[in-house]
């Protein structure tokens, strides 16, 4: 499916992380793509730079991923 493939590979593991999700696991859900959009914030920091995640893992430093509100135009930190 072109680009979609691509796109749908990168959140493929944050989908999976978000089978605790109460309620419809769709993407007609706007509830269930906002889960799975912050799910997918922070692991692609952590994944995303070996560096980080071992200092993150030492607890050297602290991460907070931020989320952005297309309907608010508001950004949520998570």
């Amino acid at each position: 499916m072109g680009n979609i493939t691509a796109m749908l590979a990168k959140i493929k593991s944050a989908i999976a992380r978000s089978q605790d999700f109460n309620g419809d696991k769709t993407s007609k859900n706007p509830a269930f793509v906002e889960y799975v959009a912050k799910n997918n914030v922070m692991e692609t920091i952590k994944t995303k730079s070996p560096i980080l995640k071992e200092m993150l893992d030492k607890g050297e430093i602290k991460i907070i991923g931020g989320y952005y509100n297309i309907h608010s135009s508001e950004v949520i930190f998570l």
